[in-house]
């Protein structure tokens, strides 16, 4: 069945539960919750966020905005909630053989559109096509640190910027409009001897 569908309509579950990382459009670590389970069990979550998918609700593609859903990576499957979808005046029917889920009568946009679900072993089954998102690399929460440390600007490091250029021609660069954009008030005195040029003096 996990080969053919992705996803069921729970009635039991209170969020959505979503098992893919790169599902998630907005992921906040400091909101997940544990969830107790019908065997009286407990599914740790890692965050909560909102997740996108599309479906086709007869000739219109729409897609939908899954809010407050948790993460959950020991999920065989993902779970749409029966509730949350209730909280927002959706109508989902039970049938024998499939599942409709009906939106408001009075939604502005969407009125008179529906989808559904395939109903095997009385559960109901969905084919979502979610929408991955590539996660950040921080969530909001962390301190950001440069990648590479910033350097002191010498008259030994733009000795070596300036391809190992000699010491009275690096100076002139610095103070003479030899070079474009170069404001130099550091001192014009060599801080160090450069191992390159004492190995390589006919350079």
């Amino acid at each position: 069945m996990l080969s053919l569908y992705n996803t069921i309509l729970n009635s039991g579950c209170t969020n959505h539960i979503i098992r893919d990382r790169s599902f998630f459009w907005t992921y906040h670590t400091s909101l997940a919750v544990p969830v107790k389970t019908a065997n009286c069990g407990i599914l740790e979550t890692l965050a909560k966020g909102n997740v996108k998918f599309r479906d086709q609700c007869g000739s219109r593609s729409v897609v939908f905005v899954l809010c407050d859903c948790l993460h959950v990576l020991s999920t065989p499957i993902n779970l749409l909630s029966v509730s949350a979808m209730q909280e927002h005046q959706m109508q989902i029917h039970f049938n024998e053989d499939s599942t409709i889920i009906h939106f408001p009568s009075d939604h502005p946009i969407l009125t008179g559109l529906l989808f559904q679900a395939s109903v095997v072993h009385c559960l109901s089954f969905l084919k979502c096509d979610f929408l991955s998102h590539t996660p950040s690399v921080s969530d909001g929460t962390e301190v950001a640190f440069p990648t590479f440390p910033v350097l002191t600007k010498t008259l030994s490091l733009w000795h070596r910027h300036l391809g190992h250029l000699g010491v009275d021609a690096t100076r002139a660069v610095l103070t003479k409009n030899y070079a474009m954009g170069v404001d130099w008030t550091g001192p014009l005195d060599l801080s160090d001897h450069c191992v390159s040029c004492l190995l390589l003096p006919d350079r």
